[in-house]
């Protein structure tokens, strides 16, 4: 009975034991848990209020470069402003000659368009050459250009301009030219007369001649050659005549639009008050219409370029790829004839026997 007594209370105190040992870890726990909270709660309280320290200083950092770079800037521009050095450019090529030294032409290769000019205006009649001496047509144009000057020396002056010297007068004033050469012939007055025509002395030569004479005095006797279009113009031309000045220019500008000249300028002088205008072709006359156009150069070479028409003319093609063949087929059947051509005869024989003259 005793020893039973003894074993229950002995149970009994176990029990109490084991329970007061779940307790102790039970709080042990809560405990730590408790600490790791404050302490979780203590680092982030000490990220925060570091954060928050080192926020001024990034902004303070910020305000200081900033002021430093505008400082920097305000420096540069200070010393942009005030420094006199002038820029530095590297220099061009020295100018050469690009006609020989003892040539007829008058080479200015130094670019001097200024001098050029009035060098040119000073002659009656001047055939200015502007080149760049890299340019092959220039090159080409060059023996041409000569050859024409050695042929027509008496009666115009020859003039060559480099316009691609560095910093020559020429190339700044002229720098947007997309060909080279330009000619140019000019008169003791007014404007230039561009030259279009072939690279060829024959042609230059055949151009300056009408320049020099863009009208033919036409009498009682007619045209004693047959040509397939003529204008002939009847008109007072006494010194100072408007109407005669007019058709002067018309005459001149034509030279400049059509390289191939199919039409020839007559003119029949008299006292008339009003001037009057033909064009006579193959099968038809044309009156100009003074009463409804304008008597001036530009309306009568559209009026000519809109009426004028030829069963044969020449083409002139350019050496590289163009569409002048293309356009004169683009019309029916058409018949060609390939041959050379000297522009300073006036009869040439396949020519003349495909035009039936």
């Amino acid at each position: 009975m005793s020893l039973c007594k003894l074993e229950t209370k002995e149970a009994s105190i176990s029990a109490e034991n084991c329970h007061d040992i779940v307790d102790n870890v039970i709080s042990k726990v809560e405990s730590n848990s408790k600490i790791e909270l404050e302490h979780s709660e203590d680092n982030n309280r000490n990220k925060n209020i570091q954060a928050n320290k080192e926020l001024p200083t990034i902004t303070i950092r910020m305000l200081n470069f900033c002021r430093e770079l505008a400082i920097f800037c305000l420096v540069m521009m200070t010393y942009v402003a005030f420094s006199k050095d002038p820029p530095k450019i590297s220099k061009g090529p020295a100018a050469y000659r690009f006609f020989p030294e003892n040539s007829i032409v008058t080479d200015w290769y130094r670019g001097q368009i200024s001098k050029a000019i009035e060098h040119a205006r000073s002659s009656d009649i001047a055939f200015v050459m502007f080149y760049a001496p890299w340019d092959a047509d220039s090159q080409k144009g060059r023996n041409e250009f000569e050859k024409a000057a050695e042929y027509m020396q008496d009666y115009v002056n020859f003039v060559a301009v480099n316009c691609w010297q560095p910093l020559g007068e020429c190339r700044t004033q002229y720098n947007k030219v997309y060909k080279w050469p330009v000619l140019i012939a000019y008169l003791p007055h007014g404007r230039g007369v561009q030259y279009n025509g072939p690279l060829s002395a024959p042609h230059f030569i055949q151009f300056l001649k009408k320049v020099s004479n863009p009208i033919k005095h036409l009498g009682n006797e007619g045209i004693r050659d047959f040509q397939d279009a003529y204008i002939r113009a009847e008109m007072n031309v006494s010194p100072g005549s408007l109407d005669f000045a007019v058709y002067y220019t018309t005459a001149l500008r034509y030279l400049e639009k059509d390289p191939q000249y199919r039409v020839t300028f007559y003119i029949t002088p008299s006292n008339v008050t009003t001037p009057s205008l033909s064009l006579y072709m193959w099968n038809e006359t044309l009156m100009f219409p003074s009463h409804e156009l304008p008597w001036t150069s530009e309306e009568i070479l559209k009026w000519l370029f809109k009426n004028v028409h030829q069963i044969t003319s020449w083409a002139l093609p350019s050496g590289s790829k163009s569409t002048t063949l293309s356009n004169s087929m683009q019309n029916g059947s058409v018949l060609i004839l390939f041959t050379p051509r000297n522009p300073l005869h006036n009869n040439i024989d396949y020519y003349n026997m495909v035009s039936f003259k």
